[in-house]
């Protein structure tokens, strides 16, 4: 599913449509059991060529002008494996996924839009706007991807979020913070930017592993399998890649609780022999141990 950020306002006070096509990004949705949850998005799509970038921008840019529309908004296309686009729909608001576009052409939509209702020209022309780079979005939702997306509601215990050059984060959660049951499960949104599509892909494993929130279930852990799925790196994904991929996914994610059960029992054997030692040294000696050998064994402990 290809999508087109447009922003319409009136250029100062003279009643002429200012039409801007903001790029496009890819979009692949799975459907689940009546629900939908969205995989990581990536903007330029490794999909549309120029020639079909160009032409899903006029059209909706057309789209937009035909009903006189005004301010900021999303219209979505369907694009087949013959790269043939159809009309879905037009969101009469900003995109979730928004930020990317905001990453890869430089221009804050949410104040493009306010200055719109102001009645106040917009800060760039349709030449001005250059994409460069490659920038991803994924969803952080308070669910339980090993138990079909099952919301996860709960109070956050701990929140270390990730940061850094090209790191983003929209979200509005904060350590004690209650997630309800009321809601969406979506508690916030990962954007990063690279110079390529490559590095962008690795900055966002990164970044998702530096990700932890606990006191409830996330989708961070499945994000970073999807950041490994051989199709998805290479771009070749639509939207049936979760059912495509849904075995392996589950596959990793048994390993990796595997693995950390492994890593949680060799911490605690070798807890156990620091015991052992620090127990000898007081009874052959007592004198007090080092805090600078104290602090050493605990980094070694850390670093395993």
């Amino acid at each position: 599913m290809g999508e087109v950020e447009v922003v319409f306002g009136f250029w100062a006070l003279v009643l002429v449509v200012a039409m801007f096509a903001l790029g496009g990004s890819t979009v692949a949705t799975q459907y689940i059991d009546s629900r939908n949850f969205t995989e990581p998005m990536f903007t330029p799509s490794p999909f549309v060529t120029p020639e079909l970038r160009q032409k899903m921008g006029e059209a909706a840019v057309a789209a937009a002008k035909a009903v006189h529309y005004k301010g900021a908004g999303t219209i979505e296309f369907l694009v087949d494996k013959h790269r043939n686009f159809y009309f879905l729909e037009m969101n009469t608001r900003l995109q979730v996924e928004h930020p990317i576009t905001e990453e890869v052409v430089g221009v804050d939509l949410v104040k493009e839009q306010l200055r719109v209702a102001n009645n106040e020209p917009l800060h760039f022309k349709q030449e001005d706007l250059k994409q460069r780079g490659h920038a991803i979005e994924c969803r952080i939702c308070a669910e339980d991807s090993e138990n079909n997306f099952m919301p996860s509601p709960g109070v956050i215990r701990q929140l270390m979020e990730p940061n850094g050059i090209g790191v983003r984060i929209d979200s509005y959660v904060y350590e004690s913070y209650e997630i309800p049951i009321y809601y969406d499960p979506m508690i916030g949104k990962l954007i990063v930017w690279a110079t390529t599509r490559e590095f962008a892909i690795e900055r966002m494993r990164r970044v998702l592993y530096e990700y932890k929130i606990t006191g409830l279930k996330t989708n961070i852990g499945y994000l970073r399998h999807i950041m490994n799925v051989p199709d998805f790196v290479e771009g070749h994904y639509n939207t049936l890649f979760i059912p495509k991929h849904q075995d392996m996914l589950r596959e990793w994610a048994g390993q990796k609780e595997e693995e950390t059960e492994n890593i949680a029992m060799i911490a605690a054997y070798i807890d156990y022999l620091m015991n052992l030692e620090e127990n000898k040294s007081a009874s052959s000696d007592n004198r007090p141990i080092s805090r600078w050998r104290e602090f050493g064994l605990k980094k070694g402990v850390l670093r395993i």
